[in-house]
């Protein structure tokens, strides 16, 4: 837009320049004319005076006035003699000869015959003088004023100033409106083409703001508006075709990695109760093979197994729900039972694992919203985790605690483990994530997943002595 603006100016600049050149040129071949009128008139005055007898006086006079009324711009024309006692004295047809109108130093001081000498007037005026070979004097009293007819005058906002050669000012237009003067004007001096009359004309213009392209500098402003408007639109649309197919991509890479993810959370939920079914198959045949069998264990190690089988099928019914866009019914469910059951189904491998386990379950607690399945998939994962948390340690003290908290329930499981480190307690629940060896670090990830579709929170503090505290929150069912 500066290129375009800078080149308007330039352009416009150019285009005045060359009007103001013209009309200086107009106006120096008109005060040419009029220079090369003045040496007419002499040429004519001093041939009459050449013809005409001495005496006739009026002849020569009525031959001046003619002349005068030819020309507008001659105001006078007068001519003086030296008297035999050195005394100019105008001559005037019909009467006396008066005393000289023009300084008779300036007649003393006239140039020899043929040259012309330039004199000041009253304002508005100058004279010519040329001494003629007869020893008298001419003067044409030429009124600058009508030196151009109303036509021929210069713009209102040009100045003129015609000068002689030693700078003495016959004439001055100033400019009837100024505009910016501060800003370096037009100027344009050359000498009128007369030998007799070298006069220097001088013309001024300064910068114009009317002459500035300002139509077309809003035309073009608009144009180029208009440009950028649909530069940037048409920008807009690749940018959101872009994102369009960058989302398109994410979406494809997105539901194979949730493929991915199901796949992995399946083998991962479902390896529990696999691992649970396995170990009773293998207690309930050696609970057969005992003579006598031990049928009470044999049926106890039965239900177990339907047990863990149904267990199985709910998680991964729960693990469809999760990637099903239709979200499962969130429905009451007693937090303090939940709790329970997954005691239960972990006490055998608790107490192989020789962990001690205190809980702190107050009874008559308000129910909550959420999923009995996903909550109770959620704290198998969380007690499972605290357990394999303390495997290297000789000490194992599980304790689970449920309190209200205002509108929620509180549920805390603290272990008496190592504890998380810095990045552990930051990444801890980010998919794929996970610090042990063989792990796959989807299990918190799907927990948190669970509980936040039930509205609730779960999170992970180190304990004050040490261990690990993780913290689930529940709204209370309304």
């Amino acid at each position: 837009m500066l290129l375009y603006s800078a080149w308007l100016l330039l352009d416009s600049q150019a285009s005045h320049a060359q009007t103001f050149e013209t009309d200086s040129r107009i106006l120096h071949r008109l005060l040419t004319q009029r220079a090369e009128q003045h040496e007419a008139i002499f040429a004519a005055l001093l041939a009459a005076e050449a013809t005409v007898a001495e005496q006739d006086q009026g002849l020569l006079q009525s031959f001046a006035v003619a002349l005068q009324h030819a020309y507008p711009q001659v105001a006078g024309i007068e001519r003086y003699r030296q008297s035999a006692d050195g005394q100019w004295q105008q001559m005037e047809a019909g009467h006396a000869p008066a005393q000289t109108a023009v300084p008779a130093v300036v007649l003393d001081s006239a140039s020899s015959a043929g040259a012309l000498t330039v004199l000041a007037d009253a304002d508005g005026y100058f004279r010519l003088l040329r001494k003629s070979p007869a020893g008298s004097v001419h003067s044409i009293r030429i009124a600058t004023q009508r030196l151009l007819e109303a036509e021929e005058k210069p713009p209102a906002t040009m100045s003129l100033q015609l000068t002689t050669d030693a700078g003495l000012t016959l004439w001055q237009v100033p400019a009837e409106r100024q505009s910016w003067p501060w800003l370096t004007p037009l100027e344009f001096h050359k000498a009128l083409s007369s030998r007799s009359q070298p006069l220097l004309l001088s013309t001024r213009q300064p910068p114009l703001a009317e002459t500035l392209p300002w139509l077309r500098w809003l035309a073009g402003l608009g144009i180029i508006g208009l440009a950028c408007a649909l530069f940037f639109w048409a920008f807009e649309q690749y940018q959101r075709s872009r994102l369009a197919q960058r989302r398109l991509l994410f979406a494809q890479a997105s539901r194979i990695s949730s493929m991915g993810e199901l796949a992995a959370g399946i083998a991962h939920e479902v390896n529990q109760p696999l691992t649970a079914i396995l170990a009773t198959s293998q207690a309930l045949a050696h609970l057969i093979d005992d003579e006598p069998p031990d049928l009470a264990g044999v049926r106890q190690a039965a239900a177990n197994l339907a047990r863990h089988a149904k267990r199985a099928g709910a998680i991964i019914h729960r693990l469809r729900q999760f990637i099903s866009p239709q979200t499962s019914q969130a429905t009451a469910v007693e937090l303090k039972a939940v709790v329970e059951e997954a005691l239960a189904l972990l006490q055998e491998s608790f107490k192989q694992q020789q962990i001690r386990v205190s809980t702190a379950l107050p009874g008559g607690l308000p129910p909550v919203l959420g999923d009995a399945v996903g909550l109770e998939q959620v704290l198998v994962n969380l007690l499972l985790n605290a357990s394999e948390a303390m495997a290297e340690l000789s000490q194992r003290h599980l304790h689970i605690s449920l309190q209200r908290a205002g509108q929620k329930l509180l549920l805390e499981i603290s272990d008496s483990g190592p504890g998380l480190d810095a990045e552990s307690s930051k990444r801890l629940f980010e998919p794929f994530y996970t610090t042990k060896p063989a792990g796959l670090g989807l299990g918190l990830s799907i927990c948190a997943s669970i509980v936040e579709q039930s509205a609730g929170q779960l999170s992970a503090r180190n304990g004050p002595a040490g261990g690990c505290i993780l913290s689930l929150t529940l709204p209370l069912f309304a």
